[in-house]
């Protein structure tokens, strides 16, 4: 497994290498994040919009995820170690990581209207918790950097929420998305939304641990 690892990171060495067009993945970027913060520091790193579905709530292990003067493509496989049941791929220029199984009755897949007039990522993110329906309920505002104020209008019908949110990260150019498993119950899933933004926010924002109230 070990050589196996190594062999990974060596033709990813040669992808990036002098004259290599791979894209915002090879930046070299230095990472030190606390759980659950790793994605965030990653994507503002690399100044690219990230899209993370369903990513479980930190557990309470306090180890810190350090890494230094890698690619990106190196630091992102290090943190999808640590999230085995979640694969990551380019998808019309968002880096998305997403569920290998799908949970089912998922947030993300459901399909809504929306309609954002001059609203900031806080206001939007507020919006879409409020009024997502039955299932929603225990998703509760995340995160958003409220000093951003950026403004962003979108109107979209019959799309899913996935859509809705890759959208608004692509019409505000320097931000994520994070939709949280905060349990892991099948029968009753918990969610947390949570949108941030690069252009403000210089250290990661507060994340629940999952058992915390």
């Amino acid at each position: 497994m070990k050589n196996s690892f190594l062999g990974l990171i060596l033709g990813w060495l040669t992808l990036c290498g002098d004259g290599a067009n791979a894209g915002p993945l090879c930046k070299k970027i230095s990472i030190e994040a606390s759980p659950g913060y790793e994605f965030f520091e990653l994507c503002r790193s690399l100044d690219v919009l990230c899209g993370i579905d369903s990513l479980l709530g930190p557990s309470g292990d306090a180890t810190v995820f350090e890494v230094q003067n890698v690619s990106g493509r190196i630091a992102l496989s290090e943190i999808m170690t640590h999230n085995p049941g979640h694969k990551w791929e380019f998808r019309r220029g968002i880096l998305s990581v997403s569920p290998k199984r799908r949970t089912r009755d998922s947030p993300i897949d459901r399909h809504i209207s929306v309609d954002f007039s001059s609203m900031t990522l806080t206001e939007i993110e507020a919006k879409l918790t409020k009024n997502m329906g039955i299932g929603f309920g225990s998703m509760s505002v995340g995160g958003s950097d409220a000093s951003d104020s950026t403004k962003i209008s979108l109107f979209s019908k019959n799309v899913s929420v996935r859509e809705v949110l890759d959208r608004v990260i692509r019409t505000h150019g320097h931000s994520m998305w994070i939709l949280r498993r905060q349990n892991l119950s099948e029968s009753a899933p918990m969610y947390n939304l949570e949108l941030y933004s690069y252009s403000i926010s210089q250290t990661a924002p507060r994340v629940k641990n999952r058992n915390e109230k």
